[in-house]
């Protein structure tokens, strides 16, 4: 569901919360039947044995927004009676009815542990934002299975409490959809959006599945190697020319160069016969001039 998290929670916490579960499912089903484990604190509890041994940061996401705060409300409730003997909701009545076993009684006090557990982890894993819609969904489906499949009487997740109330002008059915969208927008985005800002997961990058601030980067990147690359081209393209014609106009130097030294090459071979026939010329009169002295 999410990405495994750097420090999953310790293995005795892991195994004891395990255990504690698998005693309560037996235990609550006798008692109160299969029913009762569609109460949202019921479903947290089990999502989040799931989550510990997953080290899912969504799950405990998903009760840090949708859950925490009625745990919360139950506590100040059970606390605010153990203490002053006066309740402040009612919420947790059920913790001082004499008629239930003690046993039964001392189970329900997961509810005093969850939250502490919920807000640990949080602190340590941080905040999925894909939590909102996640718990959202669940309530949905736990609100309208409560609807459908239990008994009014049980007013499982309150879905019947106008019944409950004696509320007779406010119709069943519309309570629920009230209750389905006052929730998450009173309830969930709020504390979606305080623990989006304040406590973001801190994800690590993973070869194949970059994080959403890694693909703004690199396509920024792509895009600005992009500009680069269309720039160096087209200045590639208007230095081509020039290239061109200053190559040719080496090229043609050059052959100037080698003409100009083939011609004056010539001219020197040229001047040295001439030299050299002028010589024998001066050679030969001389020679001529001391044979007709001789035979004088």
């Amino acid at each position: 569901m999410s990405e495994p998290v750097a420090a999953p929670a310790p293995l005795w916490l892991r195994i004891g919360l395990t255990a504690f579960v698998a005693f309560l499912v037996p235990y609550y089903w006798r008692h109160y039947g299969p029913q009762n484990f569609l109460w949202l604190s019921d479903a947290g509890l089990f999502l989040t044995v799931i989550a510990l041994w997953r080290a899912d940061r969504l799950l405990i996401s998903m009760m840090a927004i949708g859950v925490l705060p009625l745990e919360l409300f139950w506590n100040i409730d059970f606390f605010s009676r153990l203490i002053t003997g006066t309740g402040i909701g009612g919420i947790s009545d059920y913790m001082f009815d004499e008629t239930l076993p003690l046993p039964l009684v001392a189970v329900s006090l997961f509810h005093v542990a969850l939250p502490i557990i919920w807000i640990w982890l949080l602190l340590r894993w941080r905040y999925d934002t894909r939590a909102f819609a996640a718990q959202t969904l669940l309530l949905w489906a736990l609100l309208i299975a409560s609807y459908a499949l239990t008994d009014p009487d049980d007013n499982i997740n309150w879905v019947f409490e106008p019944r409950e109330k004696g509320w007779t002008s406010i119709p069943a059915l519309f309570w629920l959809i009230a209750y389905m969208v006052v929730v998450p927008i009173a309830v969930h985005w709020p504390l979606h959006k305080v623990y989006a800002r304040y406590l973001p997961a801190r994800h690590r990058g993973k070869p194949g599945n970059p994080t959403p601030r890694q693909m703004n980067q690199a396509a920024a990147s792509h895009h600005s190697g992009r500009w680069e690359g269309a720039n160096h081209d087209s200045r590639s393209c208007d230095l081509l020319p020039i290239l061109v014609l200053r190559t040719g106009l080496f090229i043609h130097g050059r052959r100037g160069s080698m003409d100009h030294a083939g011609t004056a090459a010539a001219g020197d071979d040229g001047n040295r016969r001439d030299g050299g026939e002028r010589q024998t010329l001066r050679d030969g009169r001389l020679a001529t001039r001391g044979a007709a002295r001789g035979r004088r």
